[in-house]
């Protein structure tokens, strides 16, 4: 099972990859999606997963939506 540490180690290297805001609105979406997958796969594997803890340490979305 993934353990919290190895989350931190994901969330933290996303977010040092984050694109910055004046890149275009394509790299955003695309960061967003990857991210959002990420999330997801995570969440399957770890029945404790923290969703919205785990995108706000990725840096947030772009789009805002966080919730799913």
């Amino acid at each position: 099972m993934i353990t919290k540490r190895d989350f931190e180690v994901l969330a933290d290297k996303l977010k040092s990859n984050r694109p910055l805001s004046n890149w275009s609105a394509n790299k955003h979406v695309q960061w967003d999606q990857d991210v959002a997958v990420i999330a997801d796969a995570c969440a399957r594997l770890n029945p404790g997963f923290k969703r919205a803890k785990f995108l706000a340490a990725c840096g947030g979305l772009f789009s805002k939506e966080e919730s799913k």
